[in-house]
C-alpha cells in the first residue's frame, strides 16, 4: 500500500514540473485578463484567433476550445510561454504563441 501511494505521488510531483498547470492554475492569482480576438481568416493574410493581454501585447494560442472563439471576449487565462512564434499576414507579422492551460 505504501509503495503504491509513492509511486502515485512521485508520478504527481514529476508531471508539475514542465508547465504551471499543478500549482498556479489552482489559484485565482494564477490567472490574467485577456481578450480573444478575431483577426481574420489565416487564408486571407489575417492571423486567425489571438490573444491580447494588456493594452497592446499580442499571442497567437498554440490551441483554443471553440466555445471561446467569439470576437473581444474577455476571458481570463492561465497560460505559460512557447518558444514557437506564430508568422501571418502579407506582412508575415510575428507574434509569439501562447499555450493555455486554463481559461474562463
Amino acid at each position: 500500500m505504501n509503495k503504491r501511494l509513492f509511486i502515485g505521488l512521485a508520478a504527481l510531483l514529476f508531471s508539475c514540473t514542465k508547465d504551471k498547470s499543478c500549482g498556479e492554475c489552482n489559484t485565482e492569482s494564477g490567472f490574467v485578463n485577456a481578450t480573444i480576438i478575431d483577426s481574420g481568416p489565416i487564408e486571407t493574410d489575417g492571423c486567425g484567433w489571438v490573444v491580447k493581454l494588456g493594452d497592446d501585447k499580442f499571442y497567437h494560442p498554440d490551441a483554443l476550445e471553440d466555445e471561446f472563439k467569439q470576437n473581444n471576449l474577455s476571458v481570463r487565462i492561465c497560460y505559460e510561454s512557447a518558444k514557437d512564434e506564430f508568422r501571418c499576414g502579407i506582412a508575415a507579422l510575428t507574434m509569439p504563441v501562447l499555450h493555455i492551460i486554463a481559461i474562463k
